[in-house]
């Protein structure tokens, strides 16, 4: 938000990227670029700390079913 944002009040070399954006306040265009952006990160966010679970849990699967010579039988084992 602070890169998109156009604050002409706050003087800050041109190199510094934070409020030197193309934006002044909320609009349609902010919400369709800035606003679609954060949504996607969060809905990244929301995700991503699961996947290692889930890998997990398919790996240990994975295993057991090998174990038991790729046999559906939950008594079986090597």
């Amino acid at each position: 938000m602070l890169v998109n944002a156009k604050i002409s009040q706050v003087k800050l070399p041109d190199f510094f990227p934070i409020f030197a954006g193309r934006f002044d306040d909320f609009s349609v265009e902010w919400y369709k670029n800035v606003g679609a952006t954060i949504s996607l990160t969060m809905f990244i966010n929301i995700f991503t700390p699961h996947i290692g679970g889930i890998i997990a849990l398919i790996k240990d699967s994975l295993f057991r079913w090998i174990d038991r010579g790729f046999s559906s039988d939950m008594r079986k084992t090597k």
